[in-house]
């Protein structure tokens, strides 16, 4: 996702430049606020399988959007390919602060930021160099395949995959 982001604004110029850069921001946010507030419509199901179908849901419409020609489209299938990723925010930061123990939630919340905190930044940078080489539509074309690809992996681990819904994780029973 970082890489995608370091690529948008060259994306966005291809249609009309800042107009079209704040639109396709304002869709992704905006998107990933509607899965955030749709989260607790599948709170009961599998962690798991509402994951998987996410990101592979999420990875298709990215690339649809890429692909549609017109801001319009783009920005609207953009914005809908994130509500996954904010129904799957939600339920992780929901089940981790359930299951990790109370007295270790703080060092686990940091060790998960701090990583964040690392790999955001080398994405950004990472996009932005296979931008200048391959182009703002592929590396974006290969941030869609890449969500998609963590639907794969959530369907096709079975520790992934059975990962119950949050609502059935017990207090501290990651300790």
């Amino acid at each position: 996702t970082s890489a995608a982001f370091a690529v948008l604004p060259p994306f966005a110029a291809g249609f009309s430049g800042a107009e079209s850069y704040g639109l396709l921001l304002a869709a992704i946010t905006t998107g990933a606020v509607a899965g955030s507030l749709l989260a607790p419509t599948v709170e009961n199901r599998p962690l798991g399988r509402v994951s998987a179908l996410g990101f592979l849901l999420s990875g298709v419409l990215w690339v649809a959007g890429v692909e549609a020609g017109g801001i319009a489209l783009t920005a609207a299938l953009f914005a809908a390919s994130r509500v996954p990723v904010g129904v799957y925010n939600v339920g992780v930061q929901a089940t981790m602060q359930t299951g990790v123990p109370d007295d270790k939630l703080g060092r686990v919340t940091a060790a998960v930021s701090s990583l964040s905190n690392v790999f955001g930044p080398a994405g950004l940078l990472l996009g932005g160099i296979a931008g200048d080489v391959l182009g703002a539509r592929t590396v974006l074309l290969g941030g869609g395949l890449g969500i998609a690809l963590t639907g794969l992996l959530w369907a096709g681990l079975p520790s992934l995959r059975r990962f119950g819904a949050p609502t059935t994780v017990e207090s501290g029973s990651f300790g």
